[in-house]
């Protein structure tokens, strides 16, 4: 009798698509096992993946995280990513009756052609026998690479990277409806079902390109160095991060600003003296409001330069020429004071003008670390 009842009550309940539950798994850990009926275990992928992600992308950005650390906890999401597709798929078979999975069997799975189009468009129309479709998409993606290169090779990295994930998410989508309409059979239809799929394909290839414009327009900017002027703090090569929202100078801080001569250029220098205060660049030091700086760097900086041929045969704040920095301006030097191209010669830089504080070296791996 419990047995009857329990057969009755899968046969009463909606069949699901195992294959669509790995297609939403795919696109967002845990939605397939949500969709399948697998509450709880569904929000622990949900929660593990987007927590080992949270944790991954604190360690790159964090100024004392490590990218070795952050790899490993990129490694760990893709576990649980793999796990949570063979999971989804074993939620949606166990939702079913065997009846409803006898008929499923019974011929080629839309969703299945689905689940491939999402790895490769083009494949789920070579499963589904669709040749010319199958061959048009493959054609459409190996274009869409050799675009992308060029692109890449012509466009600035951002912007390329943006319109490359807006067009290849909308391929996505538009193939795996594509895909699921050339298999969808009148027995089984799913519409809530694909457009859920098409929706997180393309919601989830836009993600990634509204969080990289925020954080670099608002927050976090990363930059290379090609020059020596904050040696040996840094070196030529050295890739470092920006924090940019709500930073204001203080002394001893290294900063990027754009150079007031050509403000395409970014330049990295040190705060040595803030609006109203005054100072004076000697042969024995640097001297604010009338004492010499003892700490690091600013201790052993003792030299002067004449001023370079790329800009006006003057320096600012030499010795015996003290100067108090004016309202909304700071004052910047390099570390490498006989070869910086700093306030000393393009004068007090305008807060405006200040991209951000430089906190964190990341590349190269043997000297990542915060930014002293």
């Amino acid at each position: 009798m419990r047995a009857f009842a329990k057969e009755e009550t899968m046969e009463r309940r909606p069949a699901k698509e195992p294959w669509l539950a790995v297609s939403l798994s795919w696109l967002v850990p845990g939605v397939g096992q949500c969709y399948a009926g697998a509450w709880v275990s569904g929000l622990l992928f949900l929660g593990g993946g987007f927590g080992l992600g949270l944790l991954a992308l604190w360690q790159l950005a964090s100024a004392h995280g490590h990218l070795f650390v952050a790899s490993l906890l990129v490694a760990a999401r893709l576990g649980v990513w793999f796990a949570g597709l063979f999971h989804a798929h074993y939620s949606g078979r166990k939702r079913n009756s065997s009846e409803a999975e006898q008929e499923r069997r019974q011929s080629k799975d839309p969703f299945f052609a689905v689940f491939l189009t999402l790895i490769v468009p083009g494949v789920g129309h070579l499963y589904l026998a669709h040749w010319l479709g199958g061959a048009l998409l493959l054609t459409g993606v190996l274009a869409f690479w050799l675009g992308s290169a060029v692109l890449f090779a012509l466009a600035s990295l951002p912007a390329a990277f943006c319109v490359a994930a807006v067009v290849f998410s909308t391929y996505q989508a538009g193939a795996a409806l594509l895909a699921y309409r050339a298999g969808r059979t009148e027995s089984r239809r799913s519409a809530a079902g694909i457009l859920g799929v098409c929706l997180l394909a393309f919601g989830m290839g836009m993600l990634p390109v509204a969080a990289a414009m925020v954080s670099r327009q608002y927050a976090i900017q990363a930059f290379r160095l090609s020059g020596a002027s904050m040696s040996p703090a840094l070196e030529p090569g050295d890739r470092i991060l920006v924090w940019k929202c709500g930073y204001v100078p203080r002394r001893g801080d290294v900063i990027a600003y754009r150079n007031p001569l050509d403000p395409d250029v970014i330049y990295l220098h040190r705060v040595a003296a803030l609006a109203g205060q005054t100072i004076e660049v000697r042969s024995d030091g640097i001297w604010v409001d009338g004492k010499r700086l003892g700490e690091k760097p600013f201790g052993s900086m003792t030299h002067i330069l004449p001023a370079p041929p790329s800009v006006p045969d003057r320096a600012w704040a030499t010795e015996g020429s003290p100067l108090t920095v004016p309202d909304g301006h700071v004052f910047l030097l390099g570390d490498n004071i006989n070869n910086a191209l700093d306030s000393r010669y393009l004068g007090p830089v305008p807060l405006e003008a200040v991209v951000g504080k430089a906190y964190k070296r990341y590349w190269p791996l043997s000297r990542e670390g915060p930014i002293h």
